[in-house]
C-alpha cells in the first residue's frame, strides 16, 4: 500500500511497511545550492561555504560544510543577493559574487596543495 503527502512545495511519497521513501522536489526558490569540485570535476568533500548577503540585504551570514559529493545547500533565505566564499581543506579558494536565489552552482576550485602533497587527493 502506498500513500502521497503533499507538503507546501514538496511531493513525498512513502512505502507504507518498506523502506522506500522517495523524494521528488520543487524547484528552488528561496534557496542557493551547489557542488564545490576540482577543475578536474572531483567533489571536495569538507569545503567551508561561506553565504554573505549584498549590501542591503539584512540577512545573517551563513556558513555550511559541503558532503562526501561536494554538495552544499542554503535554504530559506531572504529576497536579495549573496556573495559565495569557498574555503577548501587544503588551502584552495573561490568567491562569487551577485548571487541571486534559485542558484544552482558549481564551484572549481584550483587545490594548489593537492599538486604539491603526496597521496594527497
Amino acid at each position: 500500500m502506498r500513500k502521497g503527502l503533499f507538503f507546501g512545495s514538496a511531493f513525498v511519497a512513502v512505502a507504507v511497511g518498506g523502506a522506500m521513501i522517495a523524494y521528488l522536489l520543487a524547484p528552488i526558490r528561496k534557496a542557493i545550492v551547489g557542488t564545490v569540485t576540482t577543475v578536474e570535476g572531483r567533489a571536495i568533500r569538507d569545503a567551508a561555504v561561506e553565504l554573505t548577503p549584498v549590501e542591503g540585504n539584512r540577512a545573517a551570514k551563513r556558513v555550511t560544510r559541503t558532503d562526501g559529493r561536494g554538495w552544499f545547500a542554503f535554504q530559506e533565505l531572504a529576497e536579495g543577493t549573496y556573495d559565495l566564499d569557498v574555503r577548501t581543506p587544503l588551502g584552495g579558494r573561490s568567491t562569487m559574487r551577485g548571487i541571486p536565489l534559485g542558484s544552482r552552482l558549481t564551484v572549481s576550485v584550483t587545490e594548489a596543495a593537492a599538486a604539491s602533497t603526496p597521496g594527497a587527493r
